[in-house]
């Protein structure tokens, strides 16, 4: 569907929650699309006719109101987008992108919102159910301000966990561009990224529903499944004792190869770590660290192999065998 029918279903009542919000992150993407959208609303409202409603034709509105913007002097109605404000988590400060759509759905009371999370700290996002969605670096979440009867629907995208407040007659929705997953009432992390995603359940259960072949997986506690666009969906037991360690600031390792280590180092700093030796992968550690910089985490690893030394610039790590 493309932005002049969603414009077309917006004015005459008939879009979506998805669809609300769909078109409201093309609003405030740019300030050209707020200037189109901007004036076409004023026009719609103020004629106030049913039949003008009726003939609505948003391809002919976007041809009128460009000519129209082009010899306006006053300055277009622009959305409202709320200040970026800082939260502490975990003693770190995180800096926070929140865009409130101006204009409400037909409810007259209910506001669609998108929240990014543009800083390492984790964000947390409490729900209008009391569900919390916990954002990851680069996450982004969209969701209504009051849920409708029937299910409570959000779109997600990159790295979140979900704590859903349990409602049997209220379905818990959650799209990313590639799967969609239903609940009752549970926990688990998602990982979308370019044409994949993972989910691990930490409680309960859900259905994972591929949105490519609407191919679908039921997963229980301590399951994942790994999705890739056009492919069948794979379900395994979930081995990654640190899948959480982004939320809770907690690594632990039981005899555990490093290069198992510094893949849940790359994914909890957002950073990567190359070898000299693939012989290094091979080494073992244990240990549990909490809340840990990346630095001291390194110096760590450093201590417990003297044999290695290591060496970093900006956000890539090289491991070295000090013998070479």
């Amino acid at each position: 569907m493309n932005i002049t029918e969603l414009i077309s279903k917006y004015l005459q009542k008939t879009s979506t929650v998805e669809e609300n919000i769909v078109l409201m992150e093309w609003v405030i993407n740019s300030e050209e699309n707020t200037k189109e959208f901007a004036p076409i609303c004023r026009y719609w409202y103020a004629s106030g006719r049913k039949q003008e409603e009726k003939k609505f034709n948003s391809h002919t509105a976007f041809a009128k109101f460009k000519k129209i913007i082009s010899n306006e002097n006053q300055q277009t109605k622009k959305i409202h987008v709320l200040a970026s404000y800082w939260k502490q988590i975990s003693a770190v400060a995180a800096v926070v992108i929140l865009f409130a759509s101006s204009f409400l759905l037909f409810n007259k009371n209910i506001t669609s919102h998108t929240i990014a999370n543009t800083n390492q700290a984790v964000l947390e996002v409490v729900l209008p159910d009391s569900s919390m969605v916990f954002l990851h670096q680069n996450a982004q979440i969209s969701y209504p301000s009051k849920f409708n009867s029937k299910s409570r629907d959000i779109h997600v995208q990159g790295h979140v966990f979900c704590d859903v407040q349990t409602n049997q007659n209220q379905p818990f929705l959650v799209t990313t561009p590639t799967i969609t997953i239903q609940v009752l009432g549970t926990k688990f992390d998602v990982k979308e990224s370019k044409n994949t995603a993972s989910v691990i359940v930490a409680e309960g259960s859900v259905k994972v529903t591929s949105n490519a072949t609407q191919a679908h997986v039921i997963l229980n506690e301590n399951e994942r499944a790994d999705i890739s666009v056009d492919e069948d969906i794979v379900a395994t037991i979930n081995s990654d004792i640190n899948f959480l360690s982004w939320k809770t600031g907690i690594l632990t390792f039981n005899r555990t190869p490093l290069l198992t280590v510094f893949s849940d180092i790359e994914r909890q700093y957002n950073c990567s770590i190359i070898v000299s030796d693939k012989d290094i992968y091979s080494e073992i550690l244990t240990g549990t660290y909490q809340n840990h910089e990346l630095e001291e985490i390194l110096e760590v690893i450093a201590a417990a192999f003297p044999n290695l030394s290591y060496t970093q610039v900006n956000n890539t790590i090289s491991f070295q065998n000090k013998t070479q």
